[in-house]
């Protein structure tokens, strides 16, 4: 009688010992599972900011371009109206300017004056005409960062999706009268969601009539 109570125990503790030992790789299936699931919500939030982040580029290019052309546009207005005042001026000024050698000398600085303010005038003109052109000539593939006019120079910074477009983008500034002295200062490779793309910086000068 006691042999058989024995052999009962050890099968009852062997039993409970395999159902422990069943319940193991399910429970590390379920774990490994979220984990995956997690990781792909993860994945899927990443390049839905990424997307967004590569659409806000021609949006916020476009509202640049234009803040920039209304602000070289009333420049250009103020110049012209300021260019109207000094021809005025040194018109009414003409009568007295050939009996006094002191308002010749004044009236050489007022020439020179108007001088400047209309070769200003010429390059900021140039300006509008030169933003004009690279938004009528920029390849479908390539998309602005930056302009920046300095002291007749301009500066691009852009991208581009092969190096072709960058070329051709470049060959249409070459062949353009308002740009002299085209330059590619830097081009670089770099990753996005689309793929591999170039960062490029271009150097130029604005031609002055």
């Amino acid at each position: 009688m006691i042999k058989v109570n024995l052999v009962s125990k050890q099968s009852k503790s062997r039993s409970t010992s395999r159902s422990g030992r069943g319940e193991g790789p399910k429970d590390f299936a379920e774990s490994a599972q979220l984990g995956v699931s997690f990781s792909q919500l993860k994945q899927k939030k990443n390049l839905i900011l990424n997307l967004l982040i590569i659409l806000s580029l021609p949006v916020g290019l476009i509202y640049y371009e234009r803040q920039e052309i209304n602000k070289l546009k009333n420049k250009s207005n103020l110049i012209s109206a300021e260019v109207a005042d000094l021809d005025q001026a040194l018109n009414n000024k003409k009568t007295e300017i050939e009996n006094s050698s002191t308002l010749k000398e004044k009236a050489k600085e007022l020439t020179n004056k108007i001088s400047i303010l209309k070769k200003l005038a010429r390059l900021r003109i140039r300006e509008i005409k030169a933003i004009d052109f690279i938004q009528g000539n920029i390849p479908e593939k390539v998309w602005l960062k930056d302009l920046n006019f300095k002291n007749g120079e301009l500066k691009i910074h852009g991208r581009a999706t092969t190096d072709d477009e960058l070329s051709a983008f470049i060959h249409s500034l070459e062949k353009s009268k308002y740009f002299s002295g085209v330059l590619l200062l830097q081009a670089k490779e770099e990753r996005s969601v689309e793929g591999s793309i170039k960062s490029f910086e271009i150097s130029c000068s604005v031609e002055v009539d």
